[in-house]
């Protein structure tokens, strides 16, 4: 019975879909090192929304973005990144980044 229960969960993941419209929230953090030293990291979270219409493709998200330097202050700034794409051009996006 557990088998059962495990394959069709299994089945369940593996059918849907990969993106779904709609509101996210999603969190990012990259970290940057010369060699072996530590330099830098940038920690971001995204409330984000994804849609699309018969046209276009897009999201827009939003969110704080901390700037830690080695050494260095703390920064806490804001991020904002409206993305665009033309259905049949998926290759091809349109975007922009404002941190302030």
């Amino acid at each position: 019975m557990l088998k059962k229960a495990l394959a069709s969960l299994a089945a369940l993941v593996a059918s849907s879909p990969a993106a779904f419209a709609g509101p996210y929230v999603n969190y990012e953090t990259n970290v940057s090192f010369a060699g072996s030293d530590y330099t830098a990291s940038l920690h971001e979270l995204h409330f984000g929304f994804t849609g699309a219409t018969d046209y276009i493709d897009y999201y827009v998200q939003a969110g704080p973005a901390v700037i830690a330097v080695d050494a260095d202050d703390t920064e806490l700034n804001c991020q904002v990144k409206p993305v665009s794409a033309l259905p049949s051009l998926k290759s091809w996006m349109l975007m922009a980044s404002f941190l302030s």
